[in-house]
């Protein structure tokens, strides 16, 4: 088995050399892959190398540490959801209310989140509160997300009303996000009926609490 696994590595990097495998990709999939199988705090240089194939040698000549394949997975993470989001905001160029809806459903329903990379974004989340380039990374993704929001809020809303409907509903998003990653409770089309309800509620009139 041993001898198989470093044959693999062998042709693994063998290709990487003759520019067959786009090993960068291949790596940062097995690192999200280890952090939502294993748990970021258990997530090691050589377990990675073992899903992706390669020798950590190969990780260290493209990323140095552990910790920079990590954020660079994160921002791969982010790109793909950022891209779906933004199609489908493409898709209603007239209509706000149809943007922000389909803003949803890419977020909670985006083909590219599988059931893996999903259980990421919480562990995403906890680490921003101890690495400061992670956290600047996400704060960045969540005012750019804010500002989304908010600019349809604003073509159906008074300024005020609309600055907190888009900040109500961006801690709706985060929290179904968890909820439904963590407890379990509710699935994505679940999170995707809850929210578009609130937003229905705020550009119905309702009255904030």
């Amino acid at each position: 088995m041993k001898s198989h696994r470093s044959s693999r590595k062998r042709k693994a990097e063998q290709r990487s050399r003759r520019g067959h495998s786009p090993i960068p990709e291949q790596l940062v999939h097995a690192t999200l892959e280890k952090i939502s199988s294993d748990g970021l705090a258990n997530v090691t240089t050589k377990s990675i190398s073992d899903d992706a194939h390669v020798s950590t040698g190969i990780i260290h000549h493209y990323f140095d540490t552990k910790d920079r394949l990590v954020y660079v997975s994160y921002v791969y993470l982010i790109v793909g959801q950022r891209a779906a989001i933004m199609a489908a905001r493409r898709q209603h160029p007239q209509d706000p209310a149809a943007r922000l809806k389909a803003m949803i459903v890419a977020n909670f329903s985006n083909p590219e989140v599988t059931a893996e990379t999903a259980r990421v974004w919480p562990q995403f989340w906890a680490n921003a509160m101890y690495d400061r380039a992670v956290k600047r990374l996400l704060k960045a993704y969540n005012i750019r997300f804010y500002h989304n929001i908010l600019f349809d809020f604003k073509m159906l809303l008074p300024p005020n009303t609309a600055c907190q409907h888009a900040s109500n509903l961006l801690s709706l998003i985060h929290g179904y996000w968890i909820e439904s990653m963590a407890v379990e409770s509710m699935d994505a089309a679940a999170c995707v009926r809850r929210t578009h309800r609130y937003i229905d509620q705020a550009l119905g009139g309702c009255q904030l609490d």
